[in-house]
């Protein structure tokens, strides 16, 4: 916003808004595939005065306190029911605890070594693990960090590294494989090697040598008449870690969603309902990503495949109990009451004769109970699986049906608790 009055040149506002322009395209790609609904999507300029107390008391860089008011943020009710990239999270900067926490901690490391300088915010927030997407105004570059390994997970980085593309889904999920059109080389070999060994270096010295050592670099590059790196941006963690130009990743991510080597979901937050080796043969059924890509008809697909897999699962935990409780023997001379009677024959005083009466007593309540409840159970899963198998093909369906109405209900409550 322009009434902000924040000291920074055009060029610098042309990347920023570069940055909130590709990312507004990603989430309506993910609104395209029915991920996301588009009207949870709230574009930019927002009013962030609210923030701005923070943003100072937090000497933010001006460029990163514009970003902010002119990222695209998806609305709050909604945000966090749903997963970002790589399992990340949606992040809204209009609010201060993500300005003041997620925005300066994205790994709640604790550590100055891993928090965000003053031109550097996340575009991502941390789920439960995986990585974020971090942008640093003053090189125009992003990253994509895993928080577990503090390593980068772009593809089009680890391809260009000669790394292995890992398959950051699960392991029934695989699709790897390197597209030649993504390949980008990042360094040369003798780059490589060097970075590496900066690697190793930093590992064995204190983070105070290690910044001292490298602001000596540094001052060494430049009377030698090399273009130096900003010390204090080569000082911090993230330098050292391969990025890109902030452009190129955003590009690349929703092109990764277009080609499907990326699928909305896979955090804690979608959990089974969006599972990469469900939904990608759907999205390729029902003509994604061309203009003909039936939405309704996915939705629809994904919604069964769902309720069918649940249901598989709940007819084997159904069939275990009848297996279970097939060996149920009408002998209910168990040997705790044995031993119990073998006191009770033996007590030589009053008191213990009647404390051993009543302790055989609630054990054989305990018992029947549990034997009346394995007895119904028996009884269920008899007449839910007459045969040897955990189910009738010709009772899928309705397995399926009743899923599908019990998810309807859970959906039902969602809307009412977020009204």
């Amino acid at each position: 916003m322009d009434n902000l009055n924040l000291d920074f040149d055009q060029a610098q506002k042309a990347q920023l808004h570069e940055v909130a322009d590709l990312l507004l395209e990603i989430y309506r790609t993910l609104a395209r595939m029915r991920y996301l609904d588009l009207e949870w999507i709230q574009q930019g300029p927002h009013d962030i005065q609210n923030i701005l107390p923070a943003c100072r008391e937090l000497k933010l860089d001006p460029s990163i306190i514009y970003l902010y008011s002119i990222l695209p943020y998806i609305n709050p009710k909604f945000a966090d029911t749903v997963d970002f990239f790589h399992g990340s999270y949606f992040v809204d900067y209009r609010d201060e605890v993500h300005v003041k926490f997620y925005g300066r901690d994205p790994f709640f490391a604790d550590d100055e070594e891993y928090s965000m300088r003053a031109w550097m915010t996340p575009l991502s927030r941390l789920g439960n693990h995986q990585s974020v997407i971090l942008y640093s105004a003053k090189s125009h570059r992003i990253w994509i960090v895993d928080q577990e390994y503090m390593d980068a997970t772009d593809h089009a980085l680890r391809l260009g590294l000669g790394l292995e593309d890992e398959d950051y889904h699960s392991v029934s999920d695989s699709d790897s494989g390197s597209d030649s059109d993504s390949e980008i080389v990042v360094m040369t070999p003798a780059e490589s090697d060097q970075e590496e060994k900066r690697s190793v270096k930093k590992r064995s010295v204190s983070p105070q040598v290690w910044e001292k050592e490298t602001r000596a670099e540094c001052e060494a590059e430049t009377s030698n008449g090399h273009i130096a790196k900003d010390p204090t941006e080569v000082a911090g963690y993230y330098s050292l870690m391969p990025g890109r130009p902030a452009g190129e990743v955003l590009r690349d991510i929703n092109r990764w969603y277009l080609e499907l080597k990326e699928t909305p979901g896979g955090g804690e937050n979608t959990g089974g309902d969006w599972k990469r080796n469900v939904v990608k043969p759907l999205y390729l059924k029902h003509g994604w990503p061309g203009d003909n890509f039936d939405g309704d008809a996915f939705l629809r697909d994904s919604l069964r495949a769902h309720a069918a897999r649940f249901a598989k699962w709940r007819a084997k935990q159904r069939f275990k109990k009848k297996q279970n409780y097939a060996d149920l023997s009408d002998n209910d001379d168990a040997p705790v009451q044995q031993k119990k009677r073998e006191r009770l024959a033996n007590a030589t005083t009053v008191d213990d004769e009647w404390l051993t009466h009543w302790e055989l007593w609630e054990t054989e309540r305990a018992y029947i109970r549990s034997r009346e409840y394995k007895i119904e159970e028996k009884a269920a899963a008899r007449r839910l699986f007459p045969g040897e198998r955990c189910r009738r093909s010709e009772d899928k369906p309705l397995w399926e049906v009743e899923q599908m109405r019990q998810r309807a209900a859970e959906k039902q409550g969602d809307v009412e608790r977020i009204r």
